[in-house]
């Protein structure tokens, strides 16, 4: 069995998952991650305007209290009056300031009389003015590739005159369920059988991000896993299979992997998700998730998703350390990734238990968790022992 770093190095070496692009309006944007950078059109603000609703005043000195008003701006008209010392305009928020304005006084902070205002106390200059360019400049990075699409840099976006973004564009991925002892939603439980959950798990997970298609389940035979892989190698990015990874007589994708295409790894020494590989069939690539829940979510979070980020731009999470609240005696010859869950304590640190139970077969404890815990191989954990730990969704 390899070791968990050497199978990551092994699949970091294998795996090189396509990058598409393509370009959306900015509201199909969110969430996407930029393919390129975007750059500044635009000066911002593209012209001096008022932060306020009150007067716009021309005192260089600093030294009046009393102006003369000698005319109205607001959004969107032209300031074609220019300000002598003395004089002000009535202003809006966002109207174009005139040349000569020292500063914009608060219309709260203003008594008017007829064409005469008083205020309350002498302006500072550039109070309340907006400069022209203070933001960005014509040609700066707005947004750097990779950075995610949100609704503030959407809005970002749309100020600069931009009405649609090249991002990166999510992959096909085929998601197959194997296993004769599975049945869908759709059909009354009989004995011997259980509703396929991975197929939705993991659907859940991609969608977000990626074209999934459902391939349904295969049962438990040779051929039919065969075939069923060479249709899928012709359409897709990445097979995604949970099930029929082990070695027993009933377990063929492994097998039909080595035949039609190639096998570059298999089994590592982790707990759950032993039974995990990874391999090609002509230009797609192939992930064997083990069968068991459990399993089937561990091995995807810590070997395929890092893998899916990076095609579309995205960071990947990596772990953080923690404090256990929790004792173990047991002595484990694999890497163990228990359920768990942190919190912030009140020192800034995170305090991590564990989620009852801890079977690959047991959803009720992953439905719980916030985390995966990192256990090392042979190791006992004694109450505030440091333990790493991945966040999860």
């Amino acid at each position: 069995m390899l070791d968990f770093h050497v199978a990551l190095e092994q699949l970091s070496e294998a795996v090189q998952l396509p990058q598409k692009v393509c370009k959306v309006s900015l509201i199909e944007s969110l969430g996407k991650h930029l393919s390129e950078d975007l750059f500044a059109v635009y000066d911002t603000p593209m012209f001096d305007n008022s932060a306020m609703d009150g007067y716009a005043v021309c005192d260089p000195d600093e030294n009046l209290t009393e102006f003369k008003v000698v005319g109205r701006i607001a959004a969107g008209d032209l300031a074609e009056v220019v300000l002598n010392k003395g004089e002000a305009v009535r202003i809006f928020t966002g109207a174009a300031t005139p040349k000569g304005s020292t500063s914009v006084v608060m219309q709260e902070h203003v008594e008017r009389s007829e064409d005469v205002i008083r205020l309350q106390r002498e302006p500072k200059n550039g109070m309340n003015i907006r400069y022209l360019g203070e933001e960005a400049k014509k040609g700066d990075l707005l947004l750097a590739k990779n950075r995610e699409m949100t609704a503030a840099t959407i809005a970002l976006c749309a100020s600069q005159g931009y009405s649609e973004v090249s991002v990166f564009d999510g992959l096909s991925i085929a998601v197959v369920s194997t296993g004769s002892e599975l049945i869908p939603q759709s059909e009354p439980l009989a004995p011997g059988k259980i509703y396929d959950a991975n197929r939705f798990m993991l659907q859940a997970w991609l969608k977000k991000n990626h074209h999934v298609h459902d391939a349904g389940i295969v049962k438990d035979n040779y051929e039919a896993t065969k075939t069923q892989l060479l249709a899928l190698a012709e359409t897709q990015d990445v097979i995604l299979l949970s099930g029929g990874a082990s070695v027993g007589e009933e377990d063929h994708v492994g097998k039909a992997i080595e035949e039609v295409g190639q096998l570059n790894g298999w089994k590592i020494a982790i707990k759950p998700g032993k039974p995990f590989g990874w391999g090609k069939i002509g230009n797609a690539h192939v992930f064997m998730l083990p069968g068991n829940p459990v399993s089937a979510y561990v091995t995807f979070y810590l070997f395929v998703y890092p893998f899916l980020q990076k095609s579309i731009g995205a960071m990947n999470a990596t772990f953080m350390k923690g404090a256990a609240r929790f004792t173990s005696e047991k002595l484990e010859p694999r890497r163990e990734f228990l359920r768990g869950m942190y919190v912030k304590n009140p020192e800034g640190g995170f305090d991590l238990t564990i989620a009852k139970g801890q079977g690959s077969a047991m959803l009720s404890g992953l439905a719980i968790a916030n985390c995966l815990i990192e256990i090392v191989p042979n190791t006992a954990v004694k109450e505030g022992m440091a333990l790493n730990f991945y966040p999860i969704q």
